[in-house]
Formats: structure tokens, sequence, C-alpha cells
């Protein structure tokens, strides 16, 4: 997932009270009177300034409010602010208006009206109306496009069949990857050696190609597992957590089924594990990623492999220890030392590089991976060292 720059919170405060000024509305009619409108602004850590407008009548409640504002995991210096969301925020200097509005719990006590003001306007819309069960409105006719991550040429080099696994595309190009979103399919590799009893569904990380991930699921393939990678609408796998079912639907013959993904796809596997289908997988895997407390599945009693690195920006090793109580008690952890958040994956981003190198990182991922699918029971936990 590619984490934008993040305001810092005095950086924040001071736009947010500069377009608090003398054009700032504080109140909203309510059945003829006026009532206080109060909002939570943040850091969305995926899409920059965010800000959610409290319309319900159940956050005249300020504990309600208090309660509410930061508890989501993108959501970073979070502060609440008496007045509507304002007509545009500061980032890095420059002054973004409101690019659309997800209006959630519609009509009820708990409706809010989110503004974004930066980000991609269709991961938006998809996020307003997956995650947060929304109607996404555009404010402006600026369609910008998504920035898929650059991947590397060894993934495309994996793609290819060998005499251990068959993969079952080879799709090079932007237009065949499309085509395979629009019509549901995966890229699958399936060992030649013996008939897979075990399978892997992967949702690869927001905004990264899901071919990215094909080096790692060969890997995976050759020590005897079945790889699913799905590829999601518009890059996120928000749109497509459910994906897991259709993938096991057309593999009836493999009966034990492990779910997982990288940053934003590990955090949409746990969101699958906690629907009625998903507690019946035999496993949960997640690569530099976090669980919601959104979906808690600490009771679910669905054995958790959590693998994280020292250097991802995205999901550090505090970040993971943060949110470890909406995962089962006996998860298991692996901190890669000097690793970081791409090269979870072949692909790169701008975050500061990691200080070993990507087969080193790759081979800390995939045994302990592989060995949780075959006996969840054998893993063992490695602590960061620094």
């Amino acid at each position: 997932m590619k984490l934008l720059t993040t305001i810092s919170l005095l950086s924040l405060t001071i736009a947010l009270l500069a377009c608090n000024g003398d054009d700032a509305d504080d109140t909203k009619p309510d059945g003829g009177d006026d009532k206080i409108i109060y909002t939570c602004r943040y850091d969305n850590k995926f899409a920059g300034p965010d800000c959610k407008e409290y319309i319900g009548t159940n956050w005249d409640d300020p504990d309600a409010r208090e309660a509410d504002c930061g508890a989501g995991f993108v959501e970073e210096n979070a502060i609440i602010v008496e007045g509507a969301c304002p007509e545009s925020v500061k980032v890095e200097g420059e002054d973004k208006e409101k690019k659309g509005v997800c209006h959630a719990g519609k009509d009820g006590p708990e409706a809010y009206d989110l503004y974004s003001y930066d980000g991609d306007l269709g991961a938006l819309q998809v996020a307003c109306e997956n995650h947060m069960l929304g109607e996404w409105e555009s404010l402006t006719d600026d369609i910008t496009t998504i920035d898929v991550h650059e991947t590397l040429p060894e993934a495309f080099d994996a793609l290819v069949s060998t005499d251990k696994v068959e993969v079952s595309s080879q799709c090079q190009d932007e237009e065949c990857l499309m085509q395979m979103m629009e019509n549901k399919e995966t890229f699958d590799f399936t060992p030649l050696d013996a008939e897979p009893t075990k399978g892997f569904i992967f949702y690869p990380g927001g905004n990264v190609d899901p071919r990215a991930y094909a080096p790692s699921a060969l890997a995976l393939a050759e020590t005897g597992i079945f790889i699913s990678i799905v590829p999601m609408e518009k890059y996120l796998a928000l749109s497509g957590f459910m994906r897991a079912d259709d993938v096991k639907a057309l593999h009836p013959q493999i009966k034990t089924w492990f779910v997982g993904g990288h940053s934003m796809g590990g955090t949409m596997a746990a969101r699958y594990a906690s629907t009625a289908t998903g507690k019946n997988i035999d496993g949960l895997i997640i690569w530099a990623s976090i669980a919601d407390e959104s979906y808690d599945i600490s009771d679910s009693g669905i054995p958790t492999l959590s693998i994280h690195a020292t250097l991802d920006q995205g999901n550090d090793p505090a970040q993971v220890k943060a949110y470890a109580h909406v995962l089962p008690a006996d998860t298991v952890y692996i901190c890669i030392d000097g690793g970081d958040h791409s090269q979870f994956g072949y692909y790169t981003d701008d975050n500061p590089p990691a200080t070993i190198t990507r087969e080193a990182q790759q081979k800390q991922i995939i045994e302990p991976t592989s060995q949780f699918i075959h006996d969840p029971a054998s893993v063992s936990g490695v602590e960061c060292s620094s």
C-alpha cells in the first residue's frame, strides 16, 4: 500500500484553524432548528487528509464522538473540531479542495459525511461503497488515475510454467490484466509433483499489481501448495474481500484452505475471516499488515501467522503490536530485521529501502509461510532484534 506523506499534527491543526475562520459554518439546519456540527479531522494514512462530519443524533453525545474519532486504523493525528468540514485544507503547502464525500449511515442515528481532499477518486469510491457501505458523491470532474507501483521484471518472469509448477496465466500487459479483473480470473500456481491438498488464497496490497507476488507464489507452490493470487478491481482488496469464496468453489478437491495477503490485502483477508464462510478457513496469513478493529477475530480460533518488518513505514512493529488484540491470542508473529514494505513483493515504492536484499527478505517470508500451511503448530515466533 502506498503510504502518502503524513501531515504533522501541528501543521494539520494550523491548517484546520485557518480553514475554520469567518467562512466556516458550525451549524446546520435540523428540523428547522440550528444544530451544532462536530467534525473529526485526521490524516488518512493511505489517502491524505479526511474530515468526518457527524450528522446523526447519536453523535450529540461527546463520549460517542471521542470514542469514534481516531479509532479507525487509517486515522492518524485525529482531532475533534466544532464546525462543519472546511472547503479546503493545506497539503504540503498546497490548497486541496473537497474531492468527494461518502454519505455513510444515511438518515440513521450514526450518520456521517466523510469528505476527502486528496487521493484517487476511484479508490475513495471503492472504500466508501465497500468498506463503509455508504453512497459516494464526487465533488469534482477531475478523475485521477490509480497510481500503481512499478512492478519489477522478476515478477513477469515468474508467470511461466516450470517442470514443477503450472501457472494458469502468463498475462503480461495491462489490457490483459484488466480483462482478468473484469472476468474475476486469478493467477493460479499448481504443483505438478503431486495433487495438492492445501491451498493459499492471496490478496494483493493496495495499488500493487497482483503479478508482483508471482515469484513468492511460485516458490510456495514448489513446496506442494496450491496458490491463487486474486486480482482486485482498482487494485484494492476492499472491493473483493469475499473473493476467497469463489476460489474455493472452483477447486472443491482442495479441503484445507488458508487465506491471506499483503498490507491492505492482509487486512481484507482478516475481514474475510470474520464472515460466516471465512470463519471456516484453516488459517490466516498476513504479510506487513494488521487487522481492523471493526472486524475483531480474536475469538475466532483461526490459526494466524503475521509476518512484518522493522523498516516498514506502512505497518511497523509498533503498529502491529498495537493491533495485536484484534487477532487471536496465539497468533504467531515473525519480525524481519532490516526488511521493508515493498520487499514483501516484487515492486518498488518511495519508502526508504531495506537494509537486507529482497531475496533475503523473501526467504524469511516464504519458509515460515510454507511451514505454517503444512503444519501451523510447528512455527515459532521471531522477535525483532531492535
